[in-house]
């Protein structure tokens, strides 16, 4: 009589059962990369689910989280199918493919080995060891007391230097009020900009650029206001406060950028030592052109960024920020009392080593919960893999042995 093989148990290691199902031809050796393949497929479906779906998606999603997901598709939008045999709606049919894909050649079953295999020896072990430094911390008040007094120090320093940076008093009864009154430096600072566009060498820089269009283009003159107009009205104001004007501003800042650019055109072209007269194309020049060298021409590129560089810095920048948006304000306040909050919340527990204790016995006290829910994770996956295999003898009884026991 042959003898029934039929109820006779399948013991495989849990770390050897990639291995396994690959030497026994249910599944590919290079399985992997018809998931890699597989992965943009399901990462585009992920990204259309609902927020209630896609949280059942764990960190390293399995076939079953999968196949739950397409369940639950599917029941929404229905079963409807086209002429040529695919689902009528989109996203049934991207998780419909994606399943068949899946059971080809038993990737899913190989695929969620591996994750078992992950979750077993490197996830949940991870999270234990998370645990087992929470642990340790206990033992470690006197260390995290050094550390308290050193944070401490810090965050004075950290709130201290925000403060001088900005200009306030640390001490400041009202941050927000201190904050908001910086912008008060904004008149002085346009005022500063208008000085310096009415400086000599600002001025020779707008004529000497003229001048070079001019010539450039056989005209017997161009007005400086023609080639740069928001400098030229600028200039002629009395206290530069059209800078608060975004448009305005961004016009100067053109302008600016515009004649630098040409400046420092020109000192490369003259990089060599010589001057402009030396050049064929300028012995025709006006000796304003002529006259020129790269050394001068630098020292006129370098008075027009100083002036974009006021406009255009970050302290400006701020200021300007500070005068439009109530937000910015609060953020910068909120920045500000940060570091003080800090520094208060570590006196706190450098009085009170307990509230340490407490606070590692909260660490561990997450951490148990997350390794439970992996635990319960790789015991499901345990069983559906024994079912699946068991599927493809006919049924018998799968053992998955080995660590995965003993968790």
């Amino acid at each position: 009589m042959a003898s029934d093989h039929s109820n006779i148990p399948i013991d495989i290691a849990y770390d050897k059962m990639t291995d396994w199902l690959i030497q026994r031809q249910w599944a590919k050796a290079d399985y992997f990369k018809a998931k890699d393949r597989l992965a943009p497929a399901i990462q585009a479906a992920v990204a259309k689910l609902s927020p209630d779906l896609a949280k059942g998606l764990d960190e390293h999603p399995t076939f079953f989280q999968y196949q739950a997901v397409f369940d639950a598709v599917l029941e929404k939008n229905g079963d409807t199918k086209t002429l040529f045999g695919s689902y009528a709606a989109e996203d049934v049919q991207e998780w419909s493919t994606i399943i068949t894909k899946f059971k080809a050649n038993n990737l899913f079953i190989v695929d969620s080995s591996a994750i078992l295999r992950q979750l077993v020896n490197f996830d949940i072990p991870g999270l234990k060891k998370k645990r087992d430094r929470s642990l340790q911390r206990l033992q470690e008040f006197h260390r995290r007391e050094q550390e308290l007094t050193a944070a401490i120090a810090s965050y004075k320093r950290q709130h201290e230097a925000m403060c001088f940076k900005l200009g306030i008093d640390p001490e400041a009864d009202d941050m927000t009020e201190a904050v908001t009154n910086l912008q008060d430096k904004l008149p002085a600072i346009f005022s500063s900009v208008v000085q310096q566009l009415n400086t000599p060498a600002v001025k020779e820089a707008a004529a000497f650029y003229a001048a070079f269009v001019a010539f450039v283009n056989d005209e017997q003159d161009v007005a400086v206001d023609t080639l740069l107009p928001a400098l030229t009205e600028l200039a002629e104001a009395s206290d530069g406060s059209s800078l608060d004007d975004h448009v305005v501003r961004t016009k100067v800042l053109d302008e600016l950028y515009e004649l630098a650019t040409f400046l420092e055109r020109r000192c490369e072209e003259l990089s060599g030592g010589f001057s402009l007269s030396s050049l064929s194309l300028f012995q025709d020049a006006p000796k304003t052109l002529q006259n020129q060298n790269a050394k001068h021409i630098q020292q006129l590129a370098d008075s027009v960024n100083t002036i974009s560089s006021r406009i255009a810095c970050q302290e400006t920048r701020q200021l300007l920020l500070i005068r439009s948006s109530e937000k910015y304000v609060s953020r910068v306040v909120l920045d500000i009392q940060s570091k003080g909050d800090l520094q208060s919340r570590a006196k706190r527990k450098l009085a009170d080593l307990e509230y340490q204790r407490a606070e590692a016995h909260k660490i561990i006290d997450e951490m148990t919960p997350q390794i439970d829910t992996l635990v319960a994770h790789a015991k499901d996956l345990q069983a559906k893999l024994s079912t699946e295999i068991g599927k493809l003898y006919n049924g018998r009884p799968v053992n998955i042995m080995g660590k995965i026991n003993e968790l």
